[in-house]
C-alpha cells in the first residue's frame, strides 16, 4: 500500500468512526453527552394507582440559568406505570393529576441506566375557613 492509499484509509477510518459516534455538543466551554437513560416508575395515592398523572422532567438549570435539555412529559398508565428515555442529567420531577394532587421530587439519570422514580400523591384536602 502506498503511502497516499494509507493515507486515505485511516481518513475513512477516522470520518467513518466519528460518523458512527453519538454527537455531542459543547456549551460554555463544557461537553453534553445527548446519551439517554431511562426513568420507570408508578404514580399512587393511598396505595391506589393513578392513571393519567402527569409526570415532568425539568432539566436542572445551569448556574447561569441556560437549559441543557428541552422539558419531557409523561402520563401514568391505568396501573400508575410511566416510563420515559431522557438524556443523561439531573431533573426536577413534577407530578400532578388534577382533583388527586401534586408534587415534586429529583432524579439523577444516568446514561444507558435505569432510574426507578416512585410518587405518592396525597389527596387535596378541602381548605376550611374558620369565621370568629
Amino acid at each position: 500500500m502506498t503511502t497516499f492509499n494509507t493515507i486515505v484509509a485511516t481518513a475513512a477510518v477516522l470520518l467513518l468512526g466519528s460518523a458512527l459516534a453519538p454527537a455531542a455538543h459543547v456549551h460554555h466551554g463544557k461537553t453534553h453527552s445527548p446519551v439517554p437513560g431511562t426513568v420507570v416508575g408508578y404514580v399512587t395515592t393511598g396505595n391506589q394507582p393513578v392513571l393519567g398523572a402527569r409526570v415532568t422532567f425539568l432539566p436542572a438549570r445551569h448556574a447561569h440559568g441556560h437549559v441543557h435539555h428541552k422539558l419531557r412529559r409523561v402520563v401514568s398508565s391505568e396501573a400508575g406505570h410511566f416510563k420515559i428515555s431522557v438524556p443523561a442529567g439531573r431533573y426536577l420531577v413534577r407530578v400532578y393529576k388534577r382533583g388527586v394532587g401534586q408534587t415534586t421530587t429529583h432524579a439523577l439519570v444516568k446514561e444507558r441506566a435505569t432510574e426507578e422514580v416512585h410518587v405518592a400523591l396525597h389527596s387535596h384536602q378541602p381548605h376550611h375557613k374558620h369565621h370568629v
